[in-house]
């Protein structure tokens, strides 16, 4: 019996035509998906490759490891930009303090406010 032992040339030669038909046309649409996919993941790669080069990195970089490293510099920048900002309010906010401790004739004329400059205070 030919269709237990033997081995055929078309693999979908033992399935009804109806079937076979189906089975040709899904094998053909999946391997316009594997293709379409090859092309994405080459795609991929080249833009991965691109990516070194602008970063000056070694070629053979694994991917994780760029990417791990690249999210920890992101990362602590932000974190260091938001601390330089809390230092920066708190600094401005010590030096209005201070401005209003030495009244307008020492601080130049000028009332400084919570809302920031206050002109219409000033006296020539």
């Amino acid at each position: 019996d030919e269709g237990q032992g033997g081995k055929s040339e078309n693999p979908l030669a033992s399935f009804p035509p109806a079937t076979a038909k189906d089975l040709a046309s899904l094998l053909s649409e999946a391997t316009e998906r594997l293709d379409a996919l090859e092309g994405k993941v080459k795609g991929a790669r080249k833009k991965y490759e691109d990516l070194l080069a602008y970063f000056c990195e070694d070629p053979a970089l694994d991917p994780q490891q760029f990417f791990s490293t690249l999210h920890s510099f992101v990362s602590t920048f932000a974190e260091t930009k938001k601390r330089l900002a809390r230092i920066a309010a708190a600094e401005r906010r010590r030096q209005q303090a201070k401005d209003m401790r030495r009244g307008p004739s020492q601080a130049g004329g000028v009332i400084v406010g919570q809302g920031g400059l206050d002109l219409t205070k000033h006296k020539p």
